[in-house]
């Protein structure tokens, strides 16, 4: 430990006679007074100091403020230590976890806080890991003076060791910090902390005024030396990290939208698009279970019952579906200091954004990227043991795009850091080598699917969107709702890419320049590639000679963009390489434009900002949009005679995601009029390199609506890749399939359509229209009925009233429907929907009217014969009475269910079951929500006897 010994220090009577008054007063006020605005009074400060003296000042004053603070917070009665008095071992052991505290501070850890000295080391320890809960109530501005203050003393104490300090700045800044502690502490407490503030100016002043000096000594060994170091790292890399990550927020997806005022051209307010305003909780599961954004980080293996939290969390997804912005949104709730406990109790966050790295050694990564500042002041050997006794977390942005130097960077991460948290992000085809990575290193890894947006999420992020554009409340509620009614319009294909939040928000902006339908994925990003060159023709205009040249200039270079994306593609790089960056640099200065200028217009990650510093990098925000650039570019290529679709295949041994490539090369042909019988036959020659399964239904309606119909692309598809038995079919893939069965030749025996509980069947885009579509084509190629079991379970369920009856007319052209669950209402009243369909062998279906009932029955005379299970969901309304119902006829087993019985219904009740079984009465009755006593339920079994042949399931509420 430290060993002072000091000398009195004389003081100017003026000084001391000031701050004396001045504190006099501050006790005489009373505690409202407290919270009146105080402001720190100018003193003088010399260039330099005396470094004892400044030693005293500061390592004193910050430790007596420090252990105000603590007391403060540790005596709460939230805290539960009677009133402090409870060490923190024993609060540890009463709160059943063990302390986090770093192995120097372990003796304190038995003492009375209330009583016992400690330095600001011990005292931010219990801070920012014990109090952790009340230390987030306080103020950030209080927060950051406290870490002020522990900084200064780190600066002091360190700088003391090395034999030199500059005073004024120190004291200047001590001065600052001490007023924004302790006006927090009296504002969050509501507690008279003023008083201790005019002391401590006091002494300050009493100090600073002296004409004498003091004599101080003061030994430090290296383990003392070692404690500040860490905290210095712990205040000063929080502070470094704050300001990096302020650049973080912005989510803006239109950077080249612009705003005139009245004097000048500006750009759009980055402020609108904020993290905090228009970030939307993404689709994220672990195995089949799904996943909180608050729990994502208490995540654990799904197959483990008894296990400690993994140190990996790996998240994948695809590329754009939001992990770059979740791992954002991580870090803005740590510096906020308002998510769970766990991310709260870290002291670092360290973001590796794995396109940006320049250096394969962690501590070069530091000193050059990350945290140049604090890093700066230690040794480049006691970095990285520095920093193991942190609680860090590393978040691992973009593993999919390592190189050989970044992934050097990432395997020391997962060597030398074995107890930290790391997190992981990566597309699905790098997730077997993260996982194999983390096996490796012998590190637990718990695995969670980033998903984009789900239909609930999508429609919230078009409200923000909206919201954020900062128009009229009414305006933007009337385009929230017009700009859902477009969306749902469009084709299910389309609607996977509006799943992708950088898209989305595109095509929203699309949409307010009037947007068409689309029908087809080339199609969109043939808008969106010919809005942003709009945008950057009308900006570059105004200082361009020569601006009607422009268009046919970005349409050069447009293609030249498409040229580099291709060699991109077949180097299986995520960032070009530098003779890439040098082939851009060079055309747009042949062409007079600005690289940056042309790389931000069509939303590509320039990376390097400073050139004195930086080298050109580039790299495609979403690796969809380097695709397509390479498509349109081959397209040109095949245009012109220069290459043949062959000769793509010739180069496409180690590109990933073949098939979207090939899909975009098939829209450009098509849309030039250029596909040819030859061209498809190559390109799903070409294809043959992928798996693609023959299920994948959105995929091949994908590429037969981007070739336009082609009918080559649809006999290919109908004799060699679609299957011809039975179509197993759900709400994401029912629309595109049918449509396949319409427009192309296939020919199968039969379809099971199952829309999930979750989902209404007639909000799944084009699936009623795909229906319909189907009867007006299948006959014409095919005499037989396809056998159909269709499940639409959200209809027959209680808690809904739509119906099935426009889904059973839009089968009755060709369908042999053998399976239905759904429901009929009012609808089923003037039309026996079911009639038709002579070979139903099950039937599950709720009943919402007396009408719809006497329809189901009038049908079930006719085809009885040959329905084996009949299960009838009876929500019919209170004023039904039993007389207006009939038997129901069947084959086989009868299940009747209904819900909400009470006692005054029981009655009811039992003459429904006895008219709807008839003398065979019914297999099952099930009471869903049943409200009804004991007794009524004994009385009820006793009355069904004879009539319910199995048995009585009760669901009851009470």
């Amino acid at each position: 430990m430290s060993s002072i010994s000091s000398s009195s220090s004389s003081s100017r009577s003026s000084g001391g006679g000031s701050s004396s008054s001045s504190s006099t007063a501050g006790t005489a006020n009373n505690k409202n007074k407290a919270l009146i605005p105080w402001e720190p009074k100018p003193a003088f400060f010399p260039l330099h100091h005396d470094t004892a003296t400044v030693h005293r000042c500061v390592k004193v004053g910050s430790e007596r403020a420090i252990r105000e603070v603590v007391r403060e917070l540790y005596s709460d009665e939230r805290m539960a230590t009677s009133s402090g008095t409870m060490t923190v071992a024993e609060l540890c052991k009463r709160n059943n976890v063990q302390p986090t505290l770093g192995s120097v501070h372990h003796p304190l850890l038995h003492c009375n806080i209330m009583e016992s000295e400690f330095d600001v080391c011990f005292g931010y320890e219990l801070l920012t890991k014990v109090c952790v809960d009340l230390y987030g109530t306080l103020s950030e501005k209080c927060r950051a003076g406290i870490r002020k203050l522990c900084e200064l003393v780190t600066e002091v104490v360190l700088g003391h060791a090395d034999g030199w300090v500059d005073a004024g700045p120190l004291l200047r800044s001590y001065r600052l910090a001490l007023d924004a502690v302790f006006k927090g502490i009296s504002q969050t407490f509501h507690e008279e902390f003023y008083d201790k503030l005019h002391v401590m100016e006091q002494e300050i002043d009493n100090i600073v005024g002296s004409e004498d000096s003091t004599k101080e000594t003061c030994t430090l060994n290296e383990d003392e030396i070692e404690k500040y170091r860490i905290l210095r790292m712990s205040v000063k890399g929080y502070q470094e990290l704050e300001v990096y990550y302020k650049t973080l927020w912005n989510l803006n997806p239109f950077e080249w939208e612009e705003k005139m005022t009245h004097d000048r051209l500006e750009r759009s307010d980055f402020s609108y698009f904020h993290l905090e305003k228009i970030f939307t909780e993404p689709d994220m599961r672990n195995g089949e279970e799904i996943v909180l954004l608050k729990n994502l980080l208490a995540q654990t293996d799904v197959k483990k019952k008894e296990q400690g939290l993994p140190t990996v969390l790996l998240i994948h997804g695809l590329a754009g579906s939001g992990k770059t912005a979740l791992c954002r949104y991580l870090i803005y709730q740590w510096l906020k200091g308002v998510t769970e406990a766990c991310l709260r109790t870290t002291a670092l966050v360290l973001l590796i954004d794995v396109p940006r790295v320049r250096s394969s050694r962690l501590k070069e990564f530091l000193l050059d990227q990350l945290l140049p500042v604090t890093c700066a002041g230690l040794d480049a050997d006691h970095i990285i043991s520095t920093l193991k006794e942190l609680n860090v977390m590393f978040l691992i942005d973009g593993y999919d795009e390592t190189n050989r130097v970044s992934s050097d960077l990432v395997d020391e991460i997962f060597a030398k850091f074995s107890d930290k948290r790391i997190i992981v992000t990566t597309r699905p085809e790098l997730h077997k080598d993260v996982v194999c990575l983390a096996r490796r290193h012998n590190r637990e890894l718990v695995s969670v699917q980033v998903r984009g947006f789900d239909d609930k999420r999508r429609e919230e992020f078009f409200v923000k969107i909206f919201s954020s554009l900062k128009i009229d409340e009414v305006i933007c509620k009337q385009y929230c709702s017009e700009f859902l009614k477009y969306s749902r319009g469009q084709s299910e294909v389309l609607q996977q890419y509006l799943n992708l939040p950088l898209t989305c928000a595109l095509v929203v902006f699309l949409w307010t320049h009037g947007l068409d339908t689309l029908t087809a994925t080339t199609g969109l990003y043939q808008e969106i590639y010919g809005l942003l060159q709009v945008k950057l023709a009308e900006r570059l205009s105004r200082d361009f000679i020569g601006a009607c040249d422009l268009p046919a200039i970005l349409d050069k270079l447009l293609l030249f963009l498409g040229e580099q994306a291709w060699t991109m593609l077949r180097e299986g790089s995520a960032v070009a390489s530098d003779e890439v960056c040098e082939r851009l640099e060079a055309e747009c200065k042949g062409k007079g434009i600005k690289v940056v200028e042309l790389l931000s217009g069509f939303h590509l990650c320039h990376l390097d900002d400073n050139p004195d510093v930086w080298k050109l990098r580039v790299a495609f925000q979403h690796p969809t949009h380097a695709r397509y650039l390479a498509a349109t570019y081959l397209a040109d290529c095949i245009h012109k005679n220069r290459i043949t679709v062959s000769d793509i295949g010739g180069q496409t041994d180690s590109c990933p995601k073949l098939e979207e490539l090939l899909t975009f090369v098939t829209g450009h042909l098509a849309a030039m009029n250029i596909l040819t019988v030859a061209a498809v036959s190559d390109i799903f020659n070409i294809m043959k390199k992928v798996h693609v399964d023959s299920v994948n239904f959105n995929f091949w309606w994908n590429i037969f609506s981007e070739s336009q119909n082609h009918p080559q692309v649809g006999s290919i598809l109908a004799e060699e890749k679609l299957p011809h038995k039975v179509w197993e079919l759900n709400q994401n893939n029912v629309t595109s399939a049918l449509k396949l069965l319409t427009f192309t030749p296939v020919r199968i025996r039969g379809i099971t359509i199952d829309i999930s509980s979750l989902v209404e069947p007639h909000e799944v885009s084009g699936f009623l229209h795909a229906l319909e579509g189907v009867g007006q084509h299948i006959r014409k190629r095919q005499r037989k009925l396809i056998k159909v079991e269709l499940y639409l379970w959200r209809h027959e369920s209680f808690s809904h009233d739509t119906t099935s009856g426009a889904f059973l007319t839009a089968l009755h052209p060709w369908a042999n429907l053998t399976t239905f669950v759904g429901g009929l209402g009012k609808q089923a009243e003037e039309e026996d929907f079911m009639v038709g369909f002579t070979n139903l062998r099950t039937i599950r279906v709720k009943i919402s009217t007396s009408g719809a009932f006497r329809s189901l029955s009038n049908t079930l005379k006719k085809i009885h014969k040959t329905v084996k299970s009949l299960v009838v969901t009876l929500a019919l309304p209170p004023d039904c009475l039993p007389e207006e119902l009939s038997e129901l006829k069947h084959n086989g087993t009868l299940e009747i269910h209904l819900a909400r019985m009470t006692d005054a219904r029981r009655e009811w009740l039992v003459s429904v079951v006895r008219t709807v079984g008839g003398r065979a009465g019914c297999w099952r009755l099930r009471l869903a929500e049943c409200h009804m006593t004991y007794e009524a339920l004994e009385w009820l079994v006793r009355e069904l006897q004879g009539h319910v042949r199995n048995k009585v399931d009760i669901e009851s509420v009470r």
